[in-house]
């Protein structure tokens, strides 16, 4: 039964990881429309938009290895 929790929270977890990617490619788009004030202001802007979209994604990508595992345990 534990283990089905655990994987209850991993995809509560995964859930909320593709909202907060979907989110921030939203900002990433209304950023690019809108533009920024300064050429290196803004390519300083999209550096960082694009490692913070690397961090999610390498989240999303260990927590999906994470719930497969648990569902592995759970057969």
């Amino acid at each position: 039964m534990m283990q089905g929790n655990s994987t209850v929270a991993i995809q509560g977890w995964l859930s909320g990881l593709e909202a907060e990617k979907q989110a921030l490619l939203k900002e990433m788009d209304v950023g690019k429309m809108n533009g920024l004030s300064g050429g290196m202001e803004q390519e300083d802007w999209v550096t960082e938009q694009h490692r913070k979209l690397e961090q999610i994604e390498a989240l999303i990508f260990a927590t999906q290895a994470n719930l497969s595992l648990c569902r592995r345990k759970v057969r």
